[in-house]
């Protein structure tokens, strides 16, 4: 849930902090197997010893280092010092002087939604980096913006806009719906107006159509339909209702344009080191998401993850083999549907039309839909993420994990979110084995919703990072970022993993929750690749892939504003060289 908050004087702070001077150590200066006119991105099938440097291997989340690795093809042979490596290497090989520099295993992003939902040139009005977690424009701000696009937009081509909790607010005060609000605007044009969490959406009557909603549809499967008081549609989408009008938009753009966006977030996120991505399709079908991963430059950038959208669902494995599926056991604290245990305070931003929200939020789920993909899971392998923001969303999980308490969930159960857990369910989280996957950005995002919406008992309790580690619960960062369209400049090709780095070590809202850069290194690293069972990245342990990066600055010496700044001078993948900042190596390469 969410895009990315830039937090501007961070970044801006981050980037003014130059990298460290390079300094020449020992042995060649010349990293020419990651060079350019090599015959074989394996450097000729020789070996390649990295050294005069210091190497994170990631095994443990301290800051312990090593000064060598040998890399032989594509995977790390063995780590140690030099005098180690070079006795372990054969004599063909290639040397590599890091030059003092840092060396990390490559980032894991463990979520992700990789896949633009609308195109620049459909899109009004601010992004929500701007203004979220704010409301957002309010019922004024989106008239102007629409009617303008509508005056010169082709009849059929869609108008896109983000809103947050304002649109709820001033709909509810006009006594108005979405969709008579969205019809004033135009009837030629379907308007789509995009939740920043993307977890809602706001329609007028020629989107519905073209996407297939008709009035007095029942509920479908994990998604909730806004009624007025005939039952007819409002124009508010929640939850897997939303789907069809995000198909309805992706269906617009056309698969060589997703295959450029997928590039060019790929290449944006080796440039800050991010090597692989947990892609949670959303956007458009899983079938369609295959053939845009097989076209991309580097299709192994992205580890496609399943929604189970409807009912029996059977998600198809990844690549790999691996069958990654995911389910939403609620919504989120901008539409007030994050499933809660203490009712949500008065507010007039609580969207209307949705009788399953009683003040609680929204269950998604029922315990035996539940059930069902917890024994999918068993049947088939792989592994359940389990989207749970709201304590009682978090409640449901742990209950029906412990209904089973013949099998062993550590690897086959993620916690995606997991905001208002409570003491008491870190620490049956932790009986489990279970991971949890948070978001650096969530920690800034969430907060100021929940102080507003939320019971300060939930609050108090909210967004555990430390904790978690002193339970034993084994953490994984990951961005939750969408995807945007690469022509749109004003914002970012691909998230920045680092900003969520920042924001674990600092936790503005509960600092008392913070952790180390180790420990957030540690889980963007070894505890994503866990979370997302890939047992081959994660660490630069002996076997594994050499999959790794040189940072700009050292992260382990810096204060954490300069962190968000900090950029890749090498990206390798499997021994192959992704990324490359000349400037990092003055002349050396």
């Amino acid at each position: 849930m969410r895009f990315l908050c830039l937090l501007f004087a961070a970044v801006v702070a981050g980037a003014a902090h130059a990298a460290p001077e390079a300094k020449s150590l020992v042995g060649l200066s010349v990293p020419v197997c990651t060079g350019d006119g090599l015959p074989s991105s394996l450097c000729g099938g020789r070996d390649v010893i990295y050294y005069g440097g210091r190497i994170w291997t990631g095994e443990v989340d301290q800051a312990v280092f090593v000064e060598a690795m040998l890399v032989r093809a594509g995977k790390v042979v063995t780590v140690g010092t030099a005098t180690q490596v070079t006795a372990a290497a054969r004599p063909s090989r290639y040397l590599v002087n890091l030059q003092g520099r840092v060396v990390l295993p490559g980032l894991v992003d463990a979520h992700s939604h990789v896949g633009m939902l609308a195109l620049k040139r459909w899109t009004v009005g601010p992004h929500p980096s701007t203004w979220a977690p704010t409301g957002g424009p309010s019922l004024t701000d989106i008239a102007a913006l629409v009617s303008a696009r509508a005056a010169t937009a082709p009849p059929g081509e869609p108008i896109t806009l983000f809103y947050g909790s304002k649109l709820y607010e001033d709909l509810n005060a006009a006594g108005i719906t979405a969709r008579a609000f969205l019809d004033s605007l135009s009837t030629r044009n379907p308007i789509y107006a995009l939740e920043w969490s993307g977890h809602a959406q706001a329609v007028n009557s020629v989107a519905l159509a073209e996407s297939g909603l008709r009035d007095f549809q029942p509920d479908p499967y994990g998604g909730w339909v806004g009624r007025d008081e005939l039952g007819r549609h409002n124009g508010l989408l929640q939850e897997f209702a939303v789907l069809p009008a995000v198909e309805s938009l992706s269906s617009r753009i056309s698969d060589a344009e997703y295959v450029a966006q997928h590039d060019a977030y790929a290449a944006a996120g080796a440039a800050r080191g991010l090597t692989t991505t947990a892609n949670v399709v959303f956007v458009y079908s899983d079938e369609r998401d295959s053939d845009i991963r097989a076209a991309m430059r580097r299709p192994g950038a992205m580890v496609p993850v399943c929604i189970i959208t409807h009912a029996g669902k059977l998600c198809a494995p990844g690549p790999d083999g691996v069958v990654r599926r995911k389910v939403f056991a609620d919504g989120t604290p901008v539409a007030r549907s994050a499933f809660v245990s203490i009712p949500y305070l008065p507010t007039a931003a609580m969207p209307e039309g949705f009788s399953a929200n009683t003040g609680l939020g929204l269950r998604n789920m029922s315990d035996a839909q539940f059930a069902w993909a917890l024994e999918d899971t068993v049947a088939r392998g792989g592994q359940l993420l389990v989207h749970a923001i709201g304590d009682a969303g978090v409640e449901q999980t742990l209950a029906r994990l412990e209904a089973r308490p013949d099998v062993d969930w550590s690897l086959r159960v993620t916690l995606e979110h997991a905001n208002m857990a409570s003491p008491s369910q870190v620490a049956r989280a932790a009986a489990l084995g279970i991971t949890f996957v948070r978001e650096g950005t969530h920690l800034v995002l969430l907060p100021p919703m929940m102080m507003e919406v939320n019971d300060p008992a939930l609050y108090a309790q909210g967004e555990p990072l430390r904790s978690l580690y002193a339970a034993g619960v084994p953490l994984a960062l990951g961005t939750d970022a969408f995807g945007s369209d690469p022509a749109d400049t004003s914002v970012a090709t691909a998230p920045n993993p680092w900003l969520d780095v920042m924001l674990t070590v600092v936790n503005p809202y509960y600092p008392h929750e913070a952790i180390t850069v180790a420990q957030a290194l540690g889980a963007y690293t070894r505890g994503a690749a866990r979370a997302r069972l890939l047992p081959n990245q994660g660490t630069l342990a002996p076997g594994k892939d050499a999959t790794f990066f040189v940072p700009s600055v050292d992260p382990f010496a810096v204060t954490p504003d300069v962190l968000p700044g900090v950029t890749s001078c090498l990206t390798v993948v499997s021994g192959a060289k992704q990324h490359v900042d000349r400037g990092c190596f003055g002349t050396s390469l």
